[in-house]
């Protein structure tokens, strides 16, 4: 099992979301009918992450909200129960439930912080960077976590989030009209994306450093077009819900 769901995370940081699915549903469906308690909750995030990854957010939600709901939850380490939260949080940005989004991933990232779990820091600011400038959270605020998410992860060589964190920051740069510097972020990132051999992200960040340039090229383009915001539809209602949290005196956490 331990050898499928190295393969399986192997696939997700490769942008291979497809062969992911398809390898943690064969060891989830291993730790359900095997009764693999330990191993239960942590798989479950992953593959909720991995559907995200493949853009499927409503399958993503309930795997990880139910291994939230079980006691088997309880018996993960503390990075069981981190990862959970993200892969939470993730599928809630998907799907446009980013005040559910921001909560939970705050949850994720006070535990990261508590436990002085660095790498998970890393990623939890970055999510919580993307999901912050969603909701027209305050700019320099979304630069500091980006900045911080940058320093954690150039200390400890993770390329495969160095990639992602300057993707997330040329988006941003993009959509606030600052197209020129979006456009080296994303040419960073898509030369970080070429070392990891994932060439798709490689070809989708190359449309959008065009797209970028060609609005530093009209400037005639009107600012509502040049200032997009990360909602497609910014006016929606969303919908509201009750924050999911565990109990940590009740949660078994081991390191």
């Amino acid at each position: 099992m331990l050898g499928y769901t190295g393969r399986g995370v192997l696939n997700l940081v490769r942008g291979n979301a497809s062969e992911a699915i398809e390898t943690f549903q064969e060891v989830f469906r291993v730790c359900v009918d095997e009764e693999v308690h330990t191993m239960h909750a942590f798989v479950a995030a992953r593959l909720g992450m991995s559907y995200s990854a493949a853009g499927r957010f409503d399958e993503a939600i309930p795997v990880v909200e139910d291994a939230l709901d079980r006691e088997t939850s309880r018996l993960g380490g503390k990075y069981t129960w981190f990862y959970l939260l993200y892969a939470l949080s993730e599928a809630c940005t998907g799907i446009d439930e980013l005040d559910r989004a921001l909560d939970v991933c705050e949850q994720a990232l006070a535990l990261a912080n508590a436990n002085a779990e660095h790498a998970h820091r890393a990623h939890a600011l970055r999510l919580h960077a993307e999901i912050s400038f969603a909701l027209g959270g305050d700019p320099q605020r979304v630069e500091a976590d980006l900045s911080q998410a940058t320093h954690l992860a150039e200390e400890r060589r993770m390329l495969p989030l160095l990639a992602h964190v300057s993707c997330t920051r040329g988006t941003h740069l993009g959509r606030a009209g600052d197209a020129e510097t979006a456009a080296i972020a994303l040419d960073h990132a898509a030369q970080l994306f070429q070392q990891l051999g994932i060439s798709d992200r490689t070809d989708r960040l190359a449309k959008a450093r065009r797209a970028s340039l060609r609005r530093i090229a009209s400037p005639n383009t009107p600012p509502s077009l040049r200032l997009s915001t990360v909602n497609n539809n910014p006016g929606s209602a969303r919908r509201r819900y009750e924050p999911h949290r565990l109990d940590p005196a009740a949660t078994i956490l081991r390191r």
